[in-house]
């Protein structure tokens, strides 16, 4: 949806009996502009023909595996050897994705998503949870030969892991190409579909060749995997990554990726990039640092705010980065306009104890956009 037509949205949604003469009248443009608006929001789906009836069946879809989380922070050893005190401990029902939907769902956008969970009690609760939070799951691979996978994290009380075990296979394999044509309705409704970087090649392969008429996010949370899937990614519409995984898939050293980029160092990957027919990226360098990528910009968004956040690393921050892309867009946001909503949202979720802060909000972002002194550089 572009800004117009999300102006347009608004108005209509609110007034579904208003004039095209009145829409025009409200938003200074003329009637001929207001009916070449709509046309495109009926072809998008947006509203059902005459008599401007929203569609409210419009969703993004996000596709990867589901776990559950317990995370411990502590305060330091205990006096017996090989114990830490522990401060705090948290259960959640999480996974990248689930993460993201959560976050989309405080965002008052209705995502809908496909789940590897297993049929015993801690998939049962992590289904019932997603439903709580206004999170369909309906479409999910439920298996019953199998337990939920579950990630342990022990860390300091900034975040820092001091241990941590995770079940080696995650499950996302199981989303096969066979089990996703079964849903096939189910992506052909998407606004957008968002993939998790561990799902096999061949479904990748299949996602990015039946629907590339839709938008098409790839989201990459370790480089491991998303190297698998180099041939794959110029299909996306957009790739979401840390600058350490930018920077290793242009054949930089991750070691390099330490400390906060320069601008020359984020052109030379931006163009290396676009050579690989990457055409839209979102690059998360840190916390306080965003490049923006399209064919006709290279955008960094360098921030500072009065809110501290200790947890600094891309872990902590990346889910809530994703969702506010997806809202961004649905919103017809400019680059500048996304990056403030972005830079906001990370800086939110970054001062969590957990991987989900319950208390995240549009109003929330609003406030912290605010409260925000950016600087924006354009590369191009």
């Amino acid at each position: 949806m572009t800004k117009r037509e999300f102006d347009i949205y608004k108005i209509i949604k609110n007034e579904p009996l208003i004039s095209q003469n009145e829409i025009a009248a409200r938003l200074g443009i003329t009637r001929s502009a207001v009916s070449s608006y709509l046309v495109a929001m009926i072809k998008k789906g947006i509203i059902k023909g005459r008599g401007y009836i929203i569609n409210s069946d419009q969703y993004p879809l996000l596709v990867g595996p589901g776990h559950i989380d317990i995370v411990s922070l502590c305060s330091g050893m205990s006096s017996r050897p090989g114990l830490y005190n522990s401060k705090k401990t948290t259960i959640s029902y999480g996974g990248a994705i689930k993460n993201i939907a959560h976050y989309l769902a405080r965002l008052e956008i209705n995502p809908r998503a496909i789940f590897t969970a297993s049929a015993d009690f801690f998939g049962s609760q992590f289904l019932k949870d997603c439903s709580l939070n206004g999170i369909d799951a309906d479409d999910s691979l439920i298996m019953n030969d199998i337990s939920m996978p579950i990630y342990n994290e022990i860390a300091t009380e900034s975040g820092e892991i001091i241990a941590s075990a995770n079940m080696e296979d995650n499950l996302a394999h199981r989303l096969t190409p066979d089990f996703l044509k079964t849903k096939e309705s189910v992506f052909r409704g998407a606004t957008q579909i968002v993939v998790h970087d561990t799902l096999s090649y061949e479904s990748i392969e299949y996602i990015s060749s039946a629907f590339n008429d839709s938008t098409l996010i790839y989201f990459s949370i370790y480089y491991n995997d998303t190297v698998q899937h180099m041939d794959l990614l110029s299909r996306f519409h957009t790739i979401i990554m840390s600058y350490s995984t930018a920077l290793q898939l242009t054949g930089g050293p991750k070691e390099a990726a330490n400390a906060a980029p320069n601008d020359n160092e984020i052109r030379h990957v931006c163009t290396k990039l676009q050579n690989l027919g990457i055409k839209n990226a979102i690059i998360l360098c840190s916390l306080n640092q965003t490049c923006w990528m399209d064919e006709s910009n290279i955008i960094i968004q360098t921030t500072s705010s009065e809110s501290t956040a200790d947890r600094q690393g891309y872990r902590f921050y990346r889910d809530a980065s994703v969702a506010s892309i997806i809202f961004s867009m649905q919103r017809g946001y400019t680059p500048e306009e996304s990056m403030n909503h972005l830079a906001a949202s990370k800086l939110i979720a970054a001062s969590s104890s957990n991987f989900i802060d319950t208390n995240y909000c549009q109003s929330l972002v609003e406030n912290m956009s605010a409260r925000l002194t950016s600087t924006f550089t354009n590369l191009k």
